[in-house]
């Protein structure tokens, strides 16, 4: 039987230990993905755009911040409803590093 309490759904428990192993796993993702961040910014502080390790070629691509008109302060100005506000959203992209990683020709 499944209760429910303050929107948490008291699981069967052969579900339980499947909820566990998904929180393992996004802590392993999270502490993954710092070491990468810290791996990738040696290599930027080193002012390397191209590595080919042993087995690995890293490529950095440095993409520069979207600049444009902020529509919503000119639309603010212009008194719509939120809601035209609202369904006319787009998100920026924001600068940032992207980091391709391949396999090195003829090493694998």
């Amino acid at each position: 039987m499944n209760a429910v309490e303050n929107n948490v759904v008291d699981i069967n428990s052969n579900l339980k230990p499947l909820v566990d192993q998904i929180g393992r796993l996004r802590a392993q993702i999270a502490e993954l993905s710092e070491m990468d961040a810290k791996l990738v910014k040696e290599l930027q502080n080193a002012g390397v755009e191209v590595l080919e390790g042993n087995f690995f070629r890293v490529v950095l691509s440095s993409i520069k911040e979207s600049v444009g008109p902020d529509w919503k302060k000119i639309a603010m100005k212009l008194k719509p409803s939120r809601q035209l506000i609202t369904a006319n959203q787009r998100v920026n992209r924001v600068a940032h590093v992207r980091v391709n990683v391949s396999v090195r020709k003829g090493v694998i």
